[in-house]
């Protein structure tokens, strides 16, 4: 079994395509046909339903409407997709079966569910997860990643309240995957090429959708959820870095001083905001045992608790981009972390001051 994830129609049913019709015995070795399950999140009314294809490589398609109008990847893995691999295996007609992702959703959710139900011992004991693939159309990844359109504005929005940009989506997809496949890869400029290599994990594979051979390379692959979240944690950002010869940069920032509440407020759209793509975590003298993340993209930042540090603090962004901002990103970063003179004077005189984050990093009191 192996998972595609993506933020364009064209990108993902391509690639579906292919492996639909491919030779079988040159993708898994075996002359048994592949099969597609693909989900969607579509317009029904005034609301969305998601909705379940099954795709065989002969055309035909089984297509069934599920009671969700919002989506929930540990729901659709627990209520439909275990229960429907396990007959696909069992049928024994599929050498193998695909998994499509509804549009921009992101696959770690669904991965770690499937990966929990395997090792369990449960109903798909006898099944193995492939690699996980995202399939972008190449043209365009400069603006789908670092413009401000909003899945709203796109209809591509899986629950209510989806807040989040193209961006956002397209970059949990990029950062969690083993492969990342491009359609018409030669239509993609420099800068963009360039770019995806800076926000894409290196130990991963990546070239054109085409490549028979590295569409075999989704089978041959065993996915391993913990090494795949570790690509896209904020507690160790990565700074994967790239060619620098069409003007894309990567900024490493990094200090163990924590950054002034005050000025971390009046900064936020100077330091994170705009054409970039930053992710990282930071800490605030107000909150000195909790570690923040940082997660930008598509014109928009979000930040958030993420629990108790396991090490010592520290901060640390990292910021691609691909104009000219990079010495004022950097003079924001610096300062937005204390000043020497303030670091030198300990957290402790911050104890117990208001450091009006609450409405992003929740309440804090004396038990964190």
């Amino acid at each position: 079994m192996a998972l595609v994830a993506s933020s364009t129609p064209t990108a993902r049913d391509t690639l579906l395509f292919r492996l639909l019709t491919d030779d079988p015995a040159e993708l898994t070795g075996d002359d048994r046909p592949l099969v597609v399950v693909s989900y969607d999140m579509l317009r029904d009314g005034d609301g969305r339903r998601l909705v379940r294809s099954v795709v065989e490589r002969t055309g035909a398609t089984h297509r069934t409407p599920l009671g969700m109008d919002q989506l929930c990847l540990h729901c659709l893995a627990d209520d439909d997709l275990v229960g429907l691999l396990a007959l696909l295996e069992g049928s024994g007609r599929w050498s193998g079966a695909v998994v499509a992702l509804p549009l921009t959703a992101d696959p770690l959710p669904l991965a770690h569910r499937l990966d929990q139900q395997m090792t369990a011992g449960r109903r798909l004991a006898r099944l193995v997860l492939a690699g996980t693939a995202t399939a972008l159309d190449g043209p365009g990844y400069e603006s789908a990643l670092l413009d401000d359109a909003l899945l709203t504005d796109l209809d591509l929005e899986l629950y209510d309240e989806d807040g989040r940009s193209l961006g956002e989506a397209l970059a949990s997809q990029v950062g969690y995957a083993d492969l990342v496949l491009v359609g018409s890869a030669t239509g993609m400029t420099g800068r963009e090429a360039d770019l995806l290599e800076h926000t894409r994990p290196h130990d991963t594979l990546a070239g054109p959708l085409d490549d028979l051979a590295l569409r075999a390379e989704i089978w041959r692959c065993r996915h391993q959820v913990a090494a795949a979240r570790a690509r896209t944690d904020l507690r160790t950002p990565q700074p994967w870095g790239g060619p620098h010869d069409h003007g894309v940069w990567t900024l490493d920032l990094r200090s163990d001083r924590p950054f002034h509440p005050d000025r971390l407020l009046e900064n936020i759209e100077e330091l994170g905001c705009g054409r970039l793509r930053s992710w990282g975590h930071f800490w605030v003298p107000t909150r000195p045992d909790r570690l923040a993340l940082w997660d930008g993209a598509g014109g928009q930042v979000s930040v958030g608790d993420l629990g108790a540090w396991d090490t010592l603090p520290d901060t640390r962004l990292v910021m691609v981009g691909v104009g000219d901002e990079a010495d004022r990103i950097r003079a924001a970063f610096g300062h937005t972390l204390l000043t020497p003179a303030e670091w030198a004077a300990g957290v402790g005189r911050w104890q117990g001051v208001d450091d009006e984050l609450a409405p992003w990093l929740g309440a804090y009191g004396p038990q964190g």
